[in-house]
Protein backbone atom coordinates (compact mmCIF):
# COMPACT_ATOMS: atom_id res chain seq x y z
CA UNK A 1 0.00 0.00 0.00
CA UNK A 2 1.40 3.36 -1.00
CA UNK A 3 1.12 6.52 1.07
CA UNK A 4 -1.58 7.89 -1.25
CA UNK A 5 -3.52 4.63 -0.89
CA UNK A 6 -3.17 4.88 2.87
CA UNK A 7 -4.63 8.38 2.79
CA UNK A 8 -7.54 7.13 0.65
CA UNK A 9 -8.19 4.26 3.10
CA UNK A 10 -8.08 6.62 6.10
CA UNK A 11 -10.78 8.72 4.44
CA UNK A 12 -13.12 5.79 5.08
CA UNK A 13 -12.98 6.83 8.76
CA UNK A 14 -13.31 10.59 8.13
CA UNK A 15 -13.01 12.93 5.18
CA UNK A 16 -10.71 15.10 7.30
CA UNK A 17 -7.33 13.50 6.58
CA UNK A 18 -4.29 15.76 6.23
CA UNK A 19 -0.58 15.37 5.72
CA UNK A 20 1.15 16.80 8.80
CA UNK A 21 -1.46 19.26 10.14
CA UNK A 22 -5.10 20.21 9.74
CA UNK A 23 -6.29 23.71 8.91
CA UNK A 24 -7.03 25.99 11.87
CA UNK A 25 -10.35 25.33 13.53
CA UNK A 26 -10.69 21.65 12.57
CA UNK A 27 -11.32 19.62 15.75
CA UNK A 28 -11.87 16.07 14.45
CA UNK A 29 -9.27 14.76 12.02
CA UNK A 30 -6.37 12.48 11.16
CA UNK A 31 -2.93 13.95 10.47
CA UNK A 32 -0.26 11.65 9.07
CA UNK A 33 3.41 11.91 8.24
CA UNK A 34 6.25 9.67 7.20
CA UNK A 35 9.01 9.72 9.75
CA UNK A 36 11.39 6.99 8.64
CA UNK A 37 12.29 4.76 5.72
CA UNK A 38 13.37 1.20 6.49
CA UNK A 39 15.05 -0.87 3.75
CA UNK A 40 14.40 -4.62 3.74
CA UNK A 41 16.88 -6.80 1.82
CA UNK A 42 15.42 -9.88 0.14
CA UNK A 43 17.10 -13.18 -0.70
CA UNK A 44 17.21 -12.12 -4.36
CA UNK A 45 19.26 -9.04 -3.39
CA UNK A 46 16.33 -6.74 -4.08
CA UNK A 47 15.67 -3.96 -1.61
CA UNK A 48 12.16 -2.94 -0.62
CA UNK A 49 11.75 0.34 1.25
CA UNK A 50 9.14 0.43 3.96
CA UNK A 51 7.73 3.77 5.07
CA UNK A 52 7.19 4.22 8.80
CA UNK A 53 4.12 6.40 9.24
CA UNK A 54 2.63 8.12 12.26
CA UNK A 55 -1.07 8.84 12.44
CA UNK A 56 -2.26 11.46 14.88
CA UNK A 57 -5.98 11.08 15.49
CA UNK A 58 -7.60 14.15 17.05
CA UNK A 59 -11.08 14.64 18.47
CA UNK A 60 -12.61 17.11 20.86
CA UNK A 61 -15.50 15.56 22.73
CA UNK A 62 -16.26 12.24 24.34
CA UNK A 63 -17.84 10.01 23.32
CA UNK A 64 -16.43 10.01 19.80
CA UNK A 65 -15.96 7.06 17.46
CA UNK A 66 -13.09 8.41 15.33
CA UNK A 67 -10.28 6.52 17.10
CA UNK A 68 -12.22 3.24 16.93
CA UNK A 69 -13.16 3.92 13.31
CA UNK A 70 -9.49 4.38 12.39
CA UNK A 71 -8.53 1.10 14.09
CA UNK A 72 -11.38 -0.69 12.31
CA UNK A 73 -10.18 0.61 8.93
CA UNK A 74 -6.59 -0.46 9.64
CA UNK A 75 -7.79 -3.89 10.77
CA UNK A 76 -10.02 -4.28 7.71
CA UNK A 77 -7.08 -3.56 5.38
CA UNK A 78 -4.77 -5.85 7.43
CA UNK A 79 -2.39 -3.02 8.29
CA UNK A 80 -0.47 -3.85 11.46
CA UNK A 81 -0.14 -0.90 13.82
CA UNK A 82 0.98 0.12 17.29
CA UNK A 83 -0.99 2.52 19.44
CA UNK A 84 1.71 4.60 21.11
CA UNK A 85 -0.34 6.93 23.29
CA UNK A 86 -3.77 8.41 23.93
CA UNK A 87 -3.71 11.77 25.68
CA UNK A 88 -5.44 15.09 26.15
CA UNK A 89 -3.50 18.01 24.67
CA UNK A 90 -4.07 21.21 26.62
CA UNK A 91 -2.46 23.31 23.88
CA UNK A 92 -4.95 22.16 21.22
CA UNK A 93 -7.80 21.34 23.60
CA UNK A 94 -8.15 17.99 21.81
CA UNK A 95 -7.78 14.30 22.55
CA UNK A 96 -4.89 12.78 20.60
CA UNK A 97 -4.11 9.16 19.77
CA UNK A 98 -0.75 8.31 18.23
CA UNK A 99 -0.66 5.28 15.95
CA UNK A 100 2.44 4.03 14.15
CA UNK A 101 2.47 1.64 11.21
CA UNK A 102 4.57 0.47 8.28
CA UNK A 103 3.55 0.97 4.65
CA UNK A 104 5.19 -0.83 1.73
Amino acid sequence: MTLSELERVLKLATEHVYEREAPAGVTRYIAWHRYNLTPIHGDDHRVINLDRVQLDVFWQREPDTLFGDVLAVLDHWNLPYDVQDITWEDERQLHRAIIQLTVV
